[in-house]
C-alpha cells in the first residue's frame, strides 16, 4: 500500500468507528450515569468486564500506563545489565528520559540531540 491508500484506509476505519461509537453513545451515557450503583452492587471488575466488550466493538481500547520502575529489585537481571550498559549515565534506576537509540540521559528520540547509536552486545540482548 502506498501512502495515499493507507490514508484512505484509515479515514474509512475512522468513519466506521465513529458510526459504531454514535450507535453505542446513548448506552455508554446510561452506563456511566449508573456506574456508582453498579460498582456498589457488583464491584469494579465485574462492571469493567461488562463494559469492555462494547468498547471493543467500537474499536476503543483502554490501557493503564505502565508504572515507572523505581527500584532495580523490580527489574529482571538482564534488564539491569542492559540499562547499566546502554544508558549514557550508566544508572539502572535513573528517572530522566533516555533516548531509545543512543541511551543519552535526559534526551528523547528525535528531540534534536546528536544521536550516536549504541549497539547492545549479544550477551545483554534477549
Amino acid at each position: 500500500m502506498d501512502e495515499e491508500q493507507i490514508a484512505k484506509f484509515k479515514l474509512i476505519e475512522l468513519a466506521e468507528k465513529l458510526g459504531r461509537l454514535e450507535t453505542f453513545l446513548p448506552i455508554f451515557r446510561k452506563i456511566l450515569a449508573d456506574i456508582g450503583r453498579t460498582t456498589d452492587r457488583v464491584g469494579f471488575s465485574a462492571a469493567w468486564k461488562g463494559i469492555n466488550p462494547m468498547l471493543n466493538l467500537c474499536g476503543i481500547s483502554i490501557r493503564k500506563s505502565p508504572e515507572r520502575i523505581t527500584s532495580w529489585e523490580n527489574l529482571e537481571w538482564l534488564e539491569v545489565l542492559k540499562r547499566a550498559y546502554f544508558r549514557s549515565c550508566n544508572q539502572v534506576i535513573c528517572m530522566a528520559p533516555h533516548c531509545t537509540e543512543c541511551g543519552e540521559c535526559g534526551s528523547k528520540l528525535a528531540d534534536g540531540h546528536t544521536c550516536e547509536h549504541k549497539d547492545i552486545p549479544d550477551e545483554y540482548s534477549n
